[in-house]
């Protein structure tokens, strides 16, 4: 039986220089598989699965090392323009014709039908849930059974000089535990050479697909609202997590507490970690949007087994129009801050973020510093809008006239004050109906002063009202603004934070007099770290 070698690639996000993003795909198609084409199942050997970002010398290195007949990538936001580049041209390097797939959320199939036209040296491109379409993939490189649009789903691929797109099907794959069935992958993945002293932080999801309709969003790739959890014994599968050293989770499901399950979820990995002396800690968390009683049982749950010490709390906006402008469900922001507080009184020690998104349409100057002042005194997590390919404000058209989007394809996630590639660019809103790009910039401004990391305590419980009136007078506002539309045109990002920091340096000495001394030594303290 000829194995068929199959190579993944997808260049990983990391939290700091000792972590690395564990992309779990593999185990997801690996499993689907084992439990419903195990012969098939038998034939696919996993040689590698590569986080690291990789020149497209040392790709076709690899490829040629392994003599791997598939490629599979996996292309989230961070990294699709850099895969894209990546395989530009890389079968004219190897020596054999190998098979190359394309799946993850920013596969943009269901935006683009001529994705594959665009993108020559694709072979198959998978959207939303890929675990049959790979498996009807296999079946169609090996000739067992042709693609089809009457019976493949969620797959695009070329039928001679013809793009073929399959129609969607969502699918129930509850009895599935990739963490146990490709075990096997794992242990591959912890013991390769390449990721000694690496911490792997696991996207741990119990629960697929998002009942909600944001616009920003692309879970399922936007096109179903239908959920399902997955049945499996919850302690086996936490404890051999704890077994094999990954014990930096993010709870990766779309809105964790949505199910009566999630609070055994919570109690399992405390039981454990007490028990067993796992090490875990919770990374990061979507929590449910609605159902705000359960998930703050679960945050108490996790602080008190010492999982969780950083939380940040998805709000996206505090005005309750802007929310609906984004068709986004969650209680009201005074309601939500009730909840917040308590957990901040009942655990001093804990940190606190609230999250905003930058750039939704309805914003205004004035909206924008209220988000900022209503959030004090926890911590800003400040996301700029970009535009995810298979989100409804990615695709749908009519939104996108009514709220008047208008977008520039530029870098606003670097902190670095340094220069970076083109291929991180993306597509960020910075123009709508209710706000202009000069306007824009004005937030980024205001944005900047709160969050970045040597301004940040000064801010936090400065009295902002006052501080963005004395701001709004200054004699540097203009020239600053315009300093940033120009960074932002220009490709020169990176200036943002220095334009920033030199804004704020000038703003102390022009109202030296009306600003608090404490205030005055923070900052010149800060800006000089």
């Amino acid at each position: 039986m000829n194995k068929i070698k199959c190579y993944y690639y997808s260049p990983s996000v990391s939290w700091d220089s000792d972590s690395i993003f564990f992309s779990t795909p593999p185990l997801y198609l690996n499993s689907y598989l084992r439990v419903n084409y195990p012969e098939l199942a038998a034939q696919v050997e996993w040689q590698k699965m590569q986080f690291n970002t990789l020149s497209q010398d040392r790709l076709v290195e690899d490829l040629i090392k392994f003599d791997s007949d598939i490629l599979c990538v996996t292309s989230y936001i961070w990294n699709s323009s850099l895969i894209l580049d990546s395989i530009k041209g890389i079968k004219n390097l190897l020596k054999k014709d190998i098979k190359i797939i394309m799946g993850g959320p920013s596969t943009d199939v269901v935006r683009n039908k001529n994705f594959l036209s665009d993108h020559t040296d694709l072979d198959f491109a998978v959207y939303s849930q890929g675990e049959q379409a790979f498996a009807d993939i296999l079946q169609h490189i090996a000739g067992t059974k042709k693609l089809s649009v009457l019976t493949s789903k969620n797959v695009s691929w070329r039928d001679g000089a013809k793009v073929k797109v399959a129609d969607f099907m969502f699918y129930k794959l509850e009895k599935i535990s990739p963490y146990l069935i490709s075990k096997d992958l794992i242990e591959m993945v912890i013991n390769d050479p390449e990721y000694r002293g690496r911490e792997f932080v696991l996207p741990y999801e119990t629960s697929r697909g998002c009942p909600y309709n944001c616009s920003f969003c692309d879970w399922t790739s936007g096109l179903t609202h239908k959920t399902y959890f997955r049945k499996f014994d919850i302690e086996e599968e936490i404890d051999t997590l704890g077994k094999l050293g990954i014990t930096n989770i993010h709870m990766s499901d779309a809105n964790f507490g949505q199910h009566k399950q999630d609070i055994e979820i919570a109690k399992t990995f405390v039981k454990l970690k007490k028990e067993k002396n796992y090490n875990f800690k919770i990374e990061k968390t979507n929590f449910s949007k609605l159902l705000k009683d359960r998930v703050f049982d679960i945050v108490e749950i996790l602080i008190e087994g010492d999982l969780l010490q950083n939380i940040k709390f998805a709000v996206q906006d505090t005005n309750e129009k802007i929310l609906e402008n984004i068709e986004r469900p969650d209680i009201p922001y005074p309601d939500h801050r009730k909840y917040i507080d308590n957990i901040a009184k009942k655990y001093p020690n804990v940190d606190i973020g609230i999250e905003l998104i930058q750039g939704l349409p309805g914003q205004t100057r004035d909206t924008w510093e209220q988000n900022l002042i209503r959030i004090q005194p926890y911590n800003p997590v400040v996301y700029f809008w970009n535009i995810l390919p298979n989100s409804p404000a990615g695709y749908d058209q009519v939104y996108k006239e009514k709220m008047q989007l208008k977008t520039q394809f530029c870098n606003l996630i670097d902190h670095d004050d340094n220069e970076y590639s083109v291929n991180k660019k993306m597509e960020f809103v910075t123009g709508t109906y209710s706000y202009s790009f000069e306007d824009y910039c004005y937030f980024t401004l205001l944005t900047k002063i709160c969050t970045l990391p040597n301004l940040l305590e000064s801010h936090k419980h400065v009295d902002r009202e006052k501080l963005f009136g004395l701001i709004k007078t200054s004699a540097h506002l203009s020239s600053t603004i315009h300093d940033i539309q120009k960074a932002i045109e220009n490709s020169t990002e990176h200036k943002i934070n220095s334009i920033s920091i030199d804004f704020i340096k000038k703003f102390v000495k022009e109202f030296y007099n009306e600003l608090s001394k404490e205030y005055v030594v923070s900052i010149i303290t800060g800006v000089k770290k």
